[in-house]
């Protein structure tokens, strides 16, 4: 079940310009036609919803599920969700996007962790490795303002 977003102050929605190009990272169940791809994210106290365009107003979305609960602490350990959350933690959803990404680049011939081909100059998102060494085998996105800019999702300004 599908509810209006309402924005807040301290929302932080992205819009993703090509829905279709993303389709691979998010499942279609909500949608198998395609016609309504998620065309946009929205944070809120750390947690991520996914939204779909409003067809009853032409500027507005929807959110797969309503807001609530909150995600704090450090980067996505679950102890810190409290709430009742319905979204996902931002690490969380982080993570999730970068083994797909790293799926469908491996898919495509890209090399995920070559500097030359790797997320960046393929338009994936760019990494951070938590411990600072280059040999960690968990490299993540360090939040998700800097994996939208990488893949370039427009932040809007809500009220």
């Amino acid at each position: 079940m599908s509810t209006r977003y309402v924005s807040r102050p301290d929302d932080a929605v992205y819009v993703i310009p090509r829905p279709r190009a993303f389709g691979v990272f998010f499942s279609r169940s909500l949608d198998p036609s395609g016609d309504a791809l998620v065309s946009a994210v929205l944070l809120r106290e750390g947690l991520v919803y996914l939204m779909f365009p409003d067809p009853a107003r032409p500027a507005g979305y929807l959110l797969a599920t309503s807001t609530g609960g909150k995600a704090s602490g450090s980067y996505d350990l679950p102890s810190n969700v409290s709430g009742g959350a319905r979204g996902v933690p931002e690490g969380v959803f982080l993570s999730q996007m970068n083994q797909a990404w790293r799926k469908w680049a491996a898919s495509v011939g890209l090399n995920p962790d070559s500097s030359e081909n790797g997320p960046a100059s393929a338009g994936g998102p760019v990494w951070v490795v938590p411990s600072g060494s280059t040999s960690d085998p968990d490299p993540h996105l360090a939040s998700l303002a800097v994996a939208a800019k990488a893949w370039g999702w427009q932040r809007v300004v809500t009220a």
